[in-house]
């Protein structure tokens, strides 16, 4: 990745599984090499690792790392930015978000480019405690030396929320969401 081998911390999996009836994690060692996920962002010792996204978030042609955790004092899901630094050969955490997700087996993200900018979007949906659908949208501008986090797309429904793409004119894509 980025051409940074070894630099990254490997670990054991943990298997995350939702609790339906309480609506918590539970998280159950799993020792098996096929099961290890990687991650270059530094994590807490109180997060565990659930999913890890390669992109270019900012923009600058290198792939940064979104990765998804469980903090051990609360129920929801947390993603970490970790923006590459050339200058260190390593991952900055650059923002931390905490969603209203606790259900991980409604949980998803990703990355696409939501406004036709060429910019990548950061996405994410789930179901809330209280079953409404959520999603949130993200994306990166450039503010300074630093970046900013600015969040684009706010959706909370008693329904689903989805992402339809529709094609432009000379082959771009639109995005569009329902509620």
């Amino acid at each position: 990745l980025v051409g940074v081998p070894g630099c990254g911390k490997s670990l054991s999996a943990k298997s995350i599984s939702a609790d339906s009836q309480n609506n918590k994690l539970s998280e159950n060692d799993v020792v098996s090499e096929e099961a290890s996920i990687t991650t270059f962002v530094p994590l807490h010792s109180t997060e565990t690792l659930i999913n890890t996204l390669n992109v270019d978030f900012d923009g600058d042609s290198l792939d940064d790392q979104i990765v998804a955790v469980h903090k051990a004092d609360s129920p929801f899901i947390f993603l970490i930015v970790g923006l590459y630094n050339s200058e260190s050969n390593s991952y900055d955490r650059f923002a931390e978000i905490s969603t209203e997700i606790a259900k991980i087996r409604t949980f998803s993200y990703s990355a696409i480019d939501m406004t036709g900018t060429h910019k990548t979007a950061l996405v994410y949906q789930g179901v809330k405690s209280n079953s409404d659908s959520v999603m949130k949208i993200y994306q990166y501008e450039k503010k300074g030396k630093r970046g900013e986090l600015i969040l684009i797309g706010d959706f909370s429904s008693d329904g689903t929320i989805f992402i339809q793409q529709t094609e432009r004119l000379q082959h771009e894509h639109h995005h569009t969401v329902h509620l």
